[in-house]
């Protein structure tokens, strides 16, 4: 992959659940749905703020919830992702 976030911004790999808590198979019926989880595949060096570099909380491998918009969608390697802004992520549900 040749995609290096920049900035505040996070390239994260769409995760879509396919089964529920219960156990039920969930199919997902449409493909321009916009996913609000996801595995993080790289993180950008962070954001500046009064001139002092602001670090990522995420890296590489955390799972995470984040709003759907607004974010960035690009097909990489012939895979659809996401590039979200770390002030859109909601939280940090684990690692991959």
């Amino acid at each position: 992959m040749n995609a290096e976030p920049m900035g505040d911004y996070v390239l994260v790999a769409p995760v879509v659940d396919t089964q529920s808590k219960g156990g039920i198979i969930m199919v997902q019926t449409d493909k321009t749905q916009r996913p609000d989880k996801g595995e993080v595949l790289a993180v950008g060096p962070g954001r500046y703020e009064d001139g002092k570099l602001i670090e990522p909380k995420v890296k590489r491998g955390d799972v995470i919830l984040f709003n759907q918009y607004p974010n960035f969608e690009h097909v990489i390697d012939g895979k659809r992702m996401l590039f979200v802004r770390e002030g859109q992520i909601v939280a940090r549900v684990g690692k991959s």
